[in-house]
């Protein structure tokens, strides 16, 4: 009789275990799939751990200060490589700093101020330095879109099998506002670019 006892006693046990654990798994599908998603967070700073307010933005903050590491970044990147590298170098620097319209312009600009046949046959080696402050020269929306106009001075160095040149550049740039991504974080990307030779040299 104990048994049947024991017996009974341990199918009513599985059976309360079998309908908790039926319970939790819909509960969790519930929350999942039902409920809505979690808007609220502690927030922390990152030195002291201690929570703070958060700011909630309707856009991404972006900083003068950010703008123009990023431009002057950007100028470089796409204005350092040699004839070895040249497509892999630039190609990365493209796919970080522009967007797919920008990409095109930059490639435009090249062909039309210079060959990169002739860059390859001359074995030439080129680096570049930013010469000055950049310049916000305008802000705007474009099409919906945030934008700034950003001028930046650059002195490009360019040594062939030949000769060496130094040349001052202004690069123009034209930086919008983007949904940051994995291939580009940086929440803003180059639409267009074109350069001009820099007759104001005062390098800083």
């Amino acid at each position: 009789m104990k048994g049947v006892e024991i017996y009974r006693f341990a199918i009513i046990g599985l059976g309360g275990l079998f309908g908790l654990g039926v319970v939790a798994s819909f509960a969790m599908t519930a929350d999942t799939y039902l409920m809505k998603p979690v808007t609220q967070f502690v927030w922390r700073e990152q030195g002291t751990g201690s929570s703070c307010n958060a700011t909630v933005l309707k856009e991404a903050a972006i900083s003068q200060a950010r703008l123009i590491d990023f431009a002057s970044d950007a100028a470089v990147a796409v204005n350092s490589y040699d004839y070895y590298n040249q497509a892999t170098i630039i190609g990365s620097a493209l796919r970080q700093y522009f967007t797919p319209s920008g990409q095109n312009s930059y490639v435009q600009e090249v062909n039309r101020t210079g060959s990169p046949i002739a860059f390859r046959e001359n074995f030439v080696t080129q680096t570049a330095y930013r010469s000055g402050v950049p310049n916000i020269k305008e802000v705007g929306f474009l099409q919906g879109r945030r934008f700034w106009r950003v001028e930046v001075p650059i002195v490009q160095f360019q040594q062939s099998n030949v000769d060496t040149r130094r040349s001052d550049i202004l690069l123009t740039m034209l930086i919008v506002a983007l949904r940051p991504s994995e291939a580009n974080p940086n929440g803003i990307g180059i639409d267009s670019i074109s350069a001009t030779q820099n007759f104001n040299k005062n390098e800083s």
